[in-house]
């Protein structure tokens, strides 16, 4: 579980407050007010993060970005989330963490290893570099079904060790939750890392890292926001479709299940009788201006009233064949964003806010096979 962070800020003179450089603070305990040693205090998405010291402080370089999360995390507590929207840092942030009093329930011997399965496809994710990422802490997550709901959950009790060899990192990952659903198969999970960089001396192996990264930017959820950012949206191959329900009603509709850009079929109750329907990606593009609004102070958000189809056109990536002679298998392009009431306003480092409020399946979903920090750059 996560909750808003408890904060105490130290107000200094306005210019003073200019000047800072770094973000300073402490942890304690917000029962016994000792100080707490240990804990991960990090810029979520990014390679700048720190460890709480035997006073319970810390300090991290400030980030260049305006708009951060910073995070702490420390085993046996709840994690706090901090919110700076400014690029002046109060000079000291007082964190106050409490016990975690959630119980993690594990599923028994027999069902973990099925379950893991499922977890590992969908948070890994599969793309030519799942082979090459692994969980070296796996012994941390626990899970649970729910026989009302049909539904998986995945938790941890510390923060998760992802090895990605294919790119280069080492992921520090806060698992907040994970939800499978077995009839839909819909996935949703969230969470907050920080990255460090592996180390080589083979040459090979950097050039293999570059070029992987760069890969999985293309067409990635950082990407599209950056586009977004810089109106290069189409520039750089992406395209919005909305989608059509045709009902079997409908004239064209036996027409329409010969088509190629069918999202799924289904049923729906329509005067007592049982109505069968498709639903299609359209062929018109959306103009930008329909999703993407910005304000007079230059910030830019992202929203729909309807969900929207974003096929990026110049994707290259493959997954590996696992199951299939070993071959790689090209990927879908379409990926389906859902929105909900809050606009989401986007940073410039392609982050974004109101994370409960856009839900993204598809070919963006952001998986620890491909997932890269705010501040990649293409090199």
């Amino acid at each position: 579980m996560k909750r808003l962070a408890i904060l105490w800020v130290l107000i200094l003179p306005f210019q003073l407050l200019a000047a800072v450089s770094n973000i300073n603070g402490v942890v304690i305990d917000g029962v016994s007010k000792k100080p707490i040693a240990g804990a991960f205090v990090f810029i979520n998405q990014s390679q700048q993060y720190a460890l709480s010291d035997g006073a319970g402080q810390f300090s991290i370089n400030d980030s260049t970005a305006p708009e951060i999360e910073l995070v702490v995390s420390k085993k046996g507590f709840e994690t706090l989330v901090y919110r700076l929207t400014t690029n002046k840092p109060p000079a000291t942030i007082k964190f106050e963490m409490l016990a975690s009093v959630f119980p993690k329930v594990s599923a028994g011997d027999s069902l973990r290893k099925k379950y893991e399965e499922i977890f590992l496809q969908r948070f890994i994710g599969m793309s030519i570099n799942t082979r090459e990422t692994i969980i070296g802490n796996k012994e941390a997550l626990h899970y649970s079904f729910n026989d009302t709901t049909g539904m998986l959950m995945v938790t941890s009790d510390e923060m998760l060790q992802i090895i990605n060899d294919g790119l280069g990192y080492l992921i520090y990952y806060d698992l907040s939750d994970f939800l499978y659903s077995v009839s839909s198969g819909a996935t949703s999970f969230n969470g907050y890392c920080f990255f460090k960089n592996l180390s080589t001396r083979n040459e090979a192996v950097k050039i293999k890292w570059n070029e992987r990264r760069q890969l999985a930017y293309a067409g990635s959820l950082l990407h599209f926001n950056r586009s977004i950012i810089n109106n290069s949206l189409r520039q750089n191959g992406f395209k919005l479709h909305k989608i059509n329900r045709i009902s079997e009603n409908d004239k064209g509709y036996k027409a329409a299940l010969k088509a190629s850009n069918i999202l799924r079929n289904g049923s729906e109750m329509v005067g007592g009788k049982n109505v069968e329907f498709i639903e299609v990606v359209d062929t018109d593009t959306i103009p930008l201006n329909k999703v993407v609004s910005r304000n007079d102070n230059g910030e830019v958000f992202l929203n729909s009233s309807e969900s929207i189809i974003v096929d990026y056109e110049k994707q290259t990536r493959t997954i590996l064949g696992l199951l299939i002679n070993e071959e790689p298998l090209p990927v879908s392009t379409f990926s389906l964003m859902n929105f909900g009431d809050q606009k989401v306003r986007i940073c410039k480092s392609g982050l974004y806010f109101a994370k409960s409020d856009l839900f993204v399946q598809g070919f963006m979903k952001e998986k620890m096979a491909d997932l890269l920090p705010a501040d990649y750059q293409k090199k």
